[in-house]
């Protein structure tokens, strides 16, 4: 824990607060004002920062500009929010935004792929709701099956090795026979 926090919370304050975000504002704005903290020892400290982070992350909105500035604890969150204790608390609850959000993390920190494989490989699949309205496919809403297939496409490009084995791709191909968006269909058919 100590090497992690190596870097500088309070500069990570900073960047967070310069995104200009209120969502993000709002929650890190106590860790800005109070300058009693002893940054370097308050290890219930350094626990609030890390899951408000979590927190953050883990919504769609801002898991690109929060991931960013806070690039150096990506391996630290991306661990935490696919450790088991945290997960079901820290990711969101629709299975949709959980992978957006993972795919979309791990793009930016890919040395973090072993906690996806093992937090993947004790869930249901990514193509789950694909499979379960075989014969309906094109009752599927459209933005769902788009948000599937690009998070699928982003951890196929990860790598390509662990993730074609991790799931059966075979959904994807039943995509192409229904009518679905333009970019849906060019995500069915890169992956």
């Amino acid at each position: 824990m100590a090497r992690m926090f190596s870097v500088s919370i309070p500069r990570l304050v900073d960047r967070l607060m310069a995104l200009e975000l209120a969502d993000v504002s709002k929650e890190v704005q106590g860790f800005a004002d109070d300058q009693s903290v002893d940054w370097s020892g308050d290890a219930t400290v350094k626990e609030r920062f890390l899951e408000t982070l979590c927190k953050l992350v883990s919504t769609p909105a801002l898991t690109l500009p929060v991931g960013r500035a806070c690039r150096e604890l990506l391996l630290v969150l991306i661990a935490r929010l696919t450790d088991e204790q945290h997960s079901l608390r820290l990711l969101p609850r629709t299975n949709l935004h959980r992978h957006h959000v993972l795919s979309v993390l791990l793009r930016m920190s890919p040395n973090a792929a072993p906690f996806v494989w093992r937090y993947y490989r004790r869930q249901a699949p990514i193509f789950q709701p694909i499979m379960e309205h075989r014969a309906r496919l094109s009752e599927i809403d459209q933005d769902e099956l788009l948000a599937i297939v690009s998070a699928a496409h982003r951890f196929l490009t990860i790598d390509p090795t662990e993730f074609s084995r991790l799931w059966t791709w075979s959904p994807l191909f039943r995509l192409l026979s229904v009518q679905i968006r333009e970019d849906g269909r060019w995500f069915a058919v890169q992956s």
